[in-house]
């Protein structure tokens, strides 16, 4: 199945993924100094969950997020998706 979409919406995809990363990443970051904050530990978990999610949308549009999300079994379809800078 070739994978067919248009720049908007690789843009879309693209700044999803990287919006809900950043959270990931900002939450944990909080977390490293207020480990038992139960409410940022439950924001944690939602936005780990909202990550997985636009990674598995990403992927799904427009291929591997990083190396080791490809499916070796499937080709070597890594170098025939966008780069970053590309979309």
């Amino acid at each position: 199945m070739e994978k067919r979409m248009t720049d908007a919406a690789m843009q879309s995809a693209q700044a999803q993924l990287a919006q809900a990363g950043f959270t990931v990443v900002d939450l944990a970051l909080f977390l490293d100094t207020h480990p038992d904050d139960p409410g940022a530990l439950s924001y944690f978990s939602d936005a780990k969950a909202r990550y997985q999610q636009a990674k598995a949308a990403y992927q799904q549009q427009v291929g591997p997020v990083c190396v080791s999300d490809v499916d070796p079994a499937s080709g070597w379809g890594w170098v025939e998706t966008p780069w970053p800078w590309e979309v």
